[in-house]
């Protein structure tokens, strides 16, 4: 009886969670901590449906059944189970990477035990055609490890095309024309006015740069993001790998509570400002457009909503499959990093790389002209 008790209190849990991204942030913090843990309450909910299948204990399997079909418009995005999409002839198509780039660094290394650039490398070899970079500010030896003359000219032959805006850490590379639209530009164009800087972090606008591509005559918007971060210090975000009984979990817990909540909530908050203003600067374009990079927040959280209501649609959710992580360090087992699209485009796949020099993984996917 413990057991199923245990089992109902998942499964509704479970349920909660999935919808969790319907409640602003302005309100409560905590059911966008729920949706972070919906993917990992979906798998586990399942492992423990099919055990009472297997016990034959009807009810409380029926009851697991019902409610994660109760939920299973946003489970399916977080866990999709799509597959990718055959190429139509005499369509035009592009693959787009997006990757939290760590400016370079190697995360297993040290500056001093660095050979050579494991990041620049994997690009290189990728060959995507559109390569949308976050934690890239400065394109220099001094930022980029071991970024020398050879790789400068490599990246040259490859992409002929790099834009970004200055005081910004996004950048793009390309094999097709691409021009920066300035973020004050694409402010001015819906009246926004913001009191901070356009270098702070308080302005939305800090967070985005926009670009458009000409690819075989076809105007393509992208818009590179790198949202707001919790801030978490070092030791905040060991609160989960310092668990090791009982006590720790305690401490843990207190410290979760005492500064972490507060923080992941502020930077939802956050989010939804950004998003809000994202999605109106634009509303009236009327081609296709691409919106990647590092959200600092997952599938189906008030954010990805907020996309969703505009009109986008997540790739991976269109032609991915099971669960998926994009940030790899301190057990933070999230999909963090995004690519949405909007307008005459068709995703054929998308595939996440599992190179951990920084620690967020790349997206690499692949589109065509509708």
């Amino acid at each position: 009886m413990i057991l199923s008790i245990a089992s109902m209190v998942l499964f509704l849990l479970t349920a909660l969670s999935a919808y969790g991204g319907r409640i602003s942030p302005v309100y409560t913090g905590l059911p966008g901590i729920a949706v972070m843990a919906m993917p990992f309450l979906v798998v586990f909910s399942a492992v423990v449906i099919v055990c009472w299948l297997v016990a034959r204990r009807w009810i409380t399997a029926g009851i697991g059944i019902v409610c994660l079909l109760a939920a299973w418009s946003p489970i399916s995005s977080a866990v999709p189970l799509k597959s990718p999409r055959n190429p139509r002839q005499g369509k035009d198509s592009f693959t787009l990477m997006t990757w939290n780039f760590l400016h370079g660094w190697d995360q297993n290394a040290t500056p001093e035990t660095q050979k050579g650039n494991e990041s620049l490398d994997f690009i290189l070899d990728m060959d995507a055609d559109i390569v949308c970079l976050q934690e890239l500010r400065y394109w220099t030896p001094d930022e980029v490890p071991n970024l020398g003359e050879g790789y400068s000219l490599k990246f040259l032959k490859k992409y002929p095309y790099m834009a970004f805006q200055a005081n910004n850490d996004n950048r793009v590379f390309s094999k097709y024309p691409v021009k920066c639209i300035p973020s004050e530009e694409m402010a001015r164009r819906i009246n926004y006015v913001s009191t901070e800087s356009i270098e702070s972090l308080a302005n939305p606008m800090r967070h985005f740069t926009f670009y458009e591509i000409d690819i075989h005559g076809h105007k393509l918007m992208v818009a590179n993001c790198h949202l707001f971060s919790p801030g978490l210090s070092e030791e905040e975000r060991e609160v989960v790998t310092d668990i090791t009984g009982v006590s720790s979990a305690k401490a843990s817990a207190r410290e979760f509570k005492n500064t972490i909540f507060g923080k992941i909530k502020h930077s939802f908050q956050i989010h939804k400002e950004d998003l809000e203003v994202l999605t109106r600067a634009l509303a009236d374009y009327n081609g296709p457009i691409v919106v990647c990079g590092d959200f600092n927040d997952v599938t189906e959280s008030y954010a990805w909503n907020i996309m969703k209501k505009a009109g986008y649609k997540d790739v991976y959710a269109e032609v991915g499959f099971g669960p998926i992580v994009t940030y790899n360090k301190h057990m933070f087992w999230f999909h963090l990093d995004h690519i949405f699209y909007r307008g005459p485009l068709r995703p054929l796949n998308i595939r996440k790389h599992s190179i951990d020099t920084s620690d967020h993984y790349p997206l690499v996917a692949t589109f065509e002209f509708d």
